[in-house]
């Protein structure tokens, strides 16, 4: 739950606008016509020990306030990330958060064995 309505947090979920409320958050822009977030937009992440992780926005629905995100980390894995924001009272919001991976190699392997519930708890709920 977030303490802000849907309008206030959907714009927020854009990897320019990111950087306003992650700290330490760092991507590089590719495309996008807008220069934010928007369907067919594609940015890179760094990555301590991965190669850098390539986004794409291929869902950006502001009215049903669901974003959905295709990333790809070479030699490891692939993700479908789903956000979606709704109302939960006048100046609150609901955020459902869905992570699919697929492992493409051991090292995608190794980081699904990691993937626990408790991790990505740790790593959501820092959101609220």
């Amino acid at each position: 739950r977030l303490r802000a309505p849907p309008g206030m947090v959907f714009p927020l979920l854009c990897p320019v606008r990111e950087a306003e409320w992650l700290d330490g958050w760092s991507f590089t822009m590719i495309y996008s016509a807008s220069g934010l977030g928007e369907a067919g937009a594609v940015f890179a992440t760094p990555s301590d020990s991965d190669a850098d992780t390539l986004w794409i926005v291929s869902r950006h629905d502001r009215e049903a306030g669901v974003i959905e995100f295709v990333r790809f980390t070479p030699g490891s894995r692939t993700c479908l990330l789903t956000i979606a924001v709704s109302a939960q009272g006048d100046r609150q919001s609901h955020v459902d958060v869905t992570y699919v991976y697929t492992s493409m190699t051991p090292s995608g392997d190794q980081f699904l064995a990691a993937w626990t519930n408790e991790k990505f708890l740790a790593d959501v709920t820092f959101w609220e």
